[in-house]
């Protein structure tokens, strides 16, 4: 998963002091210095976030399809071996294969119904 690096968004803020306001005192120095922080920060950290979600989102991606590759290949290893295996009870593969398609069935809808 992406690690959040806070680095990026500090090295980005510029906070100016104008000359003309250190004339008038501390407390308007330090209110235009928060004003200047807040508007900095929050366009910063808007376009950190973005990226970020963006990076997530990929990485989300690139998991899940490495999940179904990886389970792929092992149902084909698996169906290679009990496709050449014989079968004694029809009735008893045919209830598992039921169960299995419930359970995908169930599985599928819940991770519709999450995105």
């Amino acid at each position: 998963m992406p690690m959040v690096d806070v680095n990026e968004i500090s090295q980005t803020l510029v906070i100016e002091k104008p000359r003309m306001l250190s004339l008038l005192g501390k407390r308007v120095v330090a209110s235009n210095v928060q004003r200047q922080l807040e508007q900095e920060y929050n366009r910063a950290l808007l376009e950190f976030l973005s990226l970020y979600a963006n990076r997530l989102r990929r990485w989300m991606e690139q998991s899940i399809a490495a999940l179904r590759n990886a389970f792929n290949a092992f149902a084909d290893m698996y169906r290679a071996r009990f496709e050449s295996a014989p079968v004694a009870d029809s009735s008893a593969v045919e209830r598992d294969l039921q169960v299995l398609r419930d359970w995908n069935a169930a599985n599928h809808a819940a991770a519709v119904s999450s995105i």
